[in-house]
C-alpha cells in the first residue's frame, strides 16, 4: 500500500512538472504565481477560463532561500521576489508571450526577513517590509532594465514584527500592522513621488487595531482600510482621512469572521472583502457599503478553503479568488458571483510542489 501511495505522489509531481501549457499563451491569458519557501520556488500558471489554472511549460522557478513574496510590474517585463531567508530582492525577466521566468543580474539586499513587497500604481517604486529587522527598504524601478536603486533614505524605519503592510495608491499612503502592548497598532507614511516614506507623527497615528496583528488591506478607492485580529477573531475596519491619511473607527466594526483570520483581499470594484481563515479552513466574505465602509456578510460564508490558508488574492479583472493553502499544499480557486457568493471552479484545489505562501495575478 505504501508503494502505491508512493508512485501515486511521484505520478501527481512528475504531471505537476511536465503537464503544463505548452508554447505561447493567448493575450487573454491571466499569469498566476505562488512562493513556495519550503522548496526554495516560485510556481507558475496561466488562466484563459476564469479561476482555472494550468502550470507553465516550466512550472517552477527556483529562487533564494525561503522566497516569501511575489510581484509582477504592470507591463509584465519584471518580476520581483523577496526571499526571506537570504535577505534579499531577486529580479527575474518576464516573458509576456509564456509567463516564463528568467533570473537576472545579482540578488539585491534588503533587511533582515523580507515577508512582503508592494508596488506603486504606475510600477516605478518597490516597497519591500522587512519584519526581522523593523524596516521598509524602498526602491526606484528602472523602466529598461527592472534594475532596482534605493531611494535616498531607505531603509525606512518601521515597527518591529510587523506582519503586513497596504498602500493607499490614489492617496499616497502606506500603511504598516504590527504588535503592540497592549493592543496591534497601525503606522501610516506618506509617499513621496520619488518613494521616499514620511512617518506620520502624533496625534496622526499610530492607531490601535485590536489584540494581534495579521492582515491588512486598503480598498482601491483609498477611502477604506481594513485589518485582521487574528486573537478576536475579527476585522477592523477604518475609514481614511484623505488629506492626513488618519483612520477612523467604521460604524460596527470589528466585524466577526471564522477562526484565526490572517490575510485579507479585496476586489477591484472596492464592494467585497475576504478573509483567509487559517484556523477554520475556510473563507469569509463581505460586501463593503460604499458610503461607510460597514462589512456586511455574504450569503453563504463562511465558504470552504484547503488546510491553513495563509493568503488570497482577487485577481486583477475582480472575476477570481485565489487562496494560498499552506497545510494542504494547493491552491483553491473561485468564481466571483454577483454579491460576492463563491463557486470553486473545475479541478480546484489545484496542486503547489510546497505549501504556498503568497499569490500575484497580472493579465
Amino acid at each position: 500500500m505504501k508503494a502505491i501511495i508512493m508512485a501515486s505522489g511521484l505520478l501527481l509531481m512528475a504531471c505537476f512538472l511536465g503537464c503544463g501549457s505548452s508554447g505561447t499563451l493567448s493575450s487573454t491569458a491571466q499569469l498566476v504565481y505562488a512562493t513556495g519557501p519550503a522548496g526554495n520556488n516560485v510556481f507558475g500558471f496561466s488562466s484563459t477560463t476564469p479561476a482555472v489554472l494550468h502550470p507553465l511549460s516550466t512550472a517552477m522557478f527556483a529562487t533564494g532561500n525561503a522566497p516569501s513574496s511575489v510581484v509582477v510590474n504592470f507591463s509584465k517585463q519584471f518580476a520581483y521576489v523577496a526571499d526571506s531567508g537570504d535577505n534579499d530582492v531577486r529580479l527575474f525577466t518576464l516573458d509576456s508571450k509564456t509567463g516564463l521566468l528568467t533570473a537576472s543580474g545579482s540578488p539585491t539586499a534588503v533587511g533582515t526577513k523580507p515577508i512582503a513587497m508592494l508596488l506603486n500604481t504606475t510600477s516605478t517604486a518597490l516597497f519591500v517590509l522587512n519584519q526581522g529587522s523593523a524596516s521598509i527598504s524602498a526602491f526606484t524601478l528602472d523602466p529598461n532594465t527592472g534594475v532596482l536603486t534605493a531611494v535616498p533614505g531607505s531603509p525606512f524605519p518601521a515597527p518591529a514584527n510587523a506582519t503586513g503592510m497596504a498602500l493607499a495608491k490614489n492617496q499616497n499612503f502606506l500603511y504598516v500592522v504590527a504588535p503592540g502592548s497592549p493592543n496591534a497598532l497601525i503606522t501610516g507614511y506618506s509617499v513621496s513621488a520619488a518613494g521616499i516614506l514620511n512617518q506620520f507623527v502624533a496625534p496622526n497615528g499610530p492607531f490601535t487595531a485590536g489584540q494581534s496583528a495579521a492582515g491588512i488591506a486598503v480598498d482601491p478607492t483609498g477611502r477604506f482600510l481594513y485589518a485582521s485580529d487574528a486573537t478576536s477573531n475579527n476585522i477592523l475596519g477604518f475609514s481614511i482621512q484623505a488629506a492626513t491619511g488618519a483612520l477612523t473607527p467604521v460604524s460596527g466594526s470589528p466585524f466577526p469572521t471564522g477562526t484565526t483570520p490572517v490575510s485579507l483581499a479585496i476586489d477591484g470594484a472596492s464592494t467585497l472583502l475576504f478573509a483567509a481563515n487559517q484556523g477554520s479552513n475556510n473563507i469569509s466574505a463581505f460586501t463593503i457599503t460604499s458610503s461607510s465602509g460597514v462589512l456586511n456578510p455574504v450569503s453563504g460564508s463562511p465558504f470552504a478553503a484547503g488546510m491553513a490558508p495563509v493568503f488570497l488574492t482577487v485577481d486583477s479583472n475582480s472575476a477570481a479568488l485565489y487562496v494560498a493553502n499552506q497545510g494542504s499544499s494547493n491552491i483553491s480557486a473561485y468564481g466571483l458571483n454577483s454579491g460576492g457568493t463563491l463557486t470553486p471552479v473545475a479541478g480546484s484545489p489545484f496542486a503547489v510542489g510546497s505549501a504556498p505562501s503568497w499569490i500575484f495575478t497580472i493579465h
